[in-house]
């Protein structure tokens, strides 16, 4: 039983290396404590669902729930703050989010923008990924990957001015 425990508690540097690794990849440090917690309780379930004749490290097993876990959560919230964007309660900043509207000013300097360049930028308020923004336009994600770095350019550049 004991060597059991070890295990668990030998994983515990695992979760914290995954949850930081989700962390930078979706840029969402905000989520930090929360994701920690996701990924103890994933490593749990790991725990109750090894099975050591398997002839698997644990490591690997608990690898995998973590990682689904955590970037489960962290889909979730970020779906849940687009919710209260809709109604007005959050601004979207580049993957992450500011409360009362604080900057509002990145969609008055997106005036700027052309027709298409604008539905790109409307597009990158409501998805996460180049894929699903790709999805939602009918163009691949290399073409939508481009125009997002434009947008960015130039509303660099504005924003400077």
């Amino acid at each position: 039983m004991t060597n059991n425990i070890n295990i668990f508690n030998n994983s515990i540097p695992l979760v914290y290396s995954t949850v930081y690794k989700a962390a930078h990849a979706y840029r969402c440090w905000y989520l930090l404590e929360d994701m920690k917690s996701e990924g103890l309780y994933a490593l749990w379930q790991a725990y109750l669902t090894y099975k050591p004749s398997k002839n698997r490290k644990f490591s690997s097993w608990a690898y995998w729930y973590v990682w689904r876990q955590v970037t489960w959560f962290i889909k979730k919230e970020k779906r849940d703050y687009a919710k209260l964007q809709e109604y007005g309660q959050f601004t979207y900043i580049g993957r992450g989010y500011e409360k009362n509207g604080k900057l509002d000013f990145l969609d008055s300097k997106a005036k700027i923008l052309t027709p298409c360049q604008q539905i790109v930028y409307e597009c990158m308020k409501e998805k996460d990924t180049l894929r699903e923004m790709g999805k939602e336009l009918g163009k691949s994600h290399e073409w939508v990957r481009q125009h997002v770095l434009k947008i960015k350019n130039i509303l660099k550049r504005e924003v400077r001015k």
